[in-house]
């Protein structure tokens, strides 16, 4: 009898040990989804201050900067050089439609409204 009490004993001390770790488990779970969660909504924050621009042929020593500019003037938005910067991707001497200019925004306030080109004049930006 003295033994069987000593195996419930030890199996009740490894029930509460078992509870505590499905205990863990499950704060780690939720754990897991709120930073899964956050991580998502800073993905989107960097999505959204990010812009790319195709068709922008590329040239030797580019001023990305100014061109951006000049696209912003001739989209009548005016773009402050301080509150953003533009970098070419891809390999240089490539296609301007495999090789976009992506403008990363100071902040999300700073994106330009996408260019509606049924209510305004289209325009040939490769020239700019």
């Amino acid at each position: 009898m003295a033994l069987l009490q000593e195996m419930d004993k030890k199996y009740n001390v490894l029930i509460e040990k078992y509870e505590g770790q499905v205990r863990i488990n499950e704060e780690l779970r939720s754990e897991l989804k709120e930073i899964k969660v956050e991580l998502n909504k800073r993905d989107q924050k960097e999505i959204n201050q990010n812009m790319l621009i195709f068709g922008i042929p590329p040239k030797e020593d580019e001023d990305l900067t100014n061109i951006v500019k000049k696209v912003g003037q001739e989209l009548q938005v005016d773009l402050n050089a301080e509150r953003f910067t533009a970098v070419r991707m891809g390999k240089m001497g490539g296609d301007a439609n495999k090789n976009p200019v992506r403008i990363r925004f100071e902040s999300i306030e700073l994106v330009i409204p996408p260019y509606n080109q049924n209510k305004a004049e289209k325009k040939d930006l490769r020239e700019v």
